[in-house]
C-alpha cells in the first residue's frame, strides 16, 4: 500500500502545508466543515437516487451558499504563497 500512495503524496498536485492566519483558519474550518457534509450528503443521494445531472446547478448553489468561492479564495491565496516562497528559494 505505501508504493501505492507515496507518488501522489509527493505529488505536485497535493496540497501543502501552509500557515494561515488564525482568522483564515477559522474560515477555512468552517467552510470545510460545511462542505464536505453536503457533498457527502449529495455524493450518497446521487449513489443511491441518481438524479445528478438533474440536480447539478442546485447542488452548485447550494455550494456557494456554503462559502465555496470563498473557501477556494482562502486556499489560493496561500497556495500562491507557499509557491511564491518556493521560487524564492533558488
Amino acid at each position: 500500500m505505501h508504493e501505492t500512495y507515496l507518488q501522489d503524496m509527493n505529488s505536485k498536485y497535493v496540497y501543502p502545508n501552509v500557515f494561515m492566519s488564525i482568522d483564515d483558519t477559522n474560515k477555512v474550518s468552517q467552510y470545510d466543515t460545511d462542505i464536505k457534509k453536503y457533498a457527502e450528503q449529495k455524493k450518497a443521494d446521487g449513489i443511491l437516487h441518481g438524479g445528478i445531472e438533474k440536480e447539478w446547478d442546485s447542488y452548485l448553489k447550494k455550494m456557494e451558499q456554503y462559502g465555496l468561492s470563498n473557501y477556494l479564495s482562502i486556499k489560493q491565496k496561500y497556495f500562491d504563497q507557499y509557491q511564491e516562497s518556493l521560487s524564492e528559494e533558488k
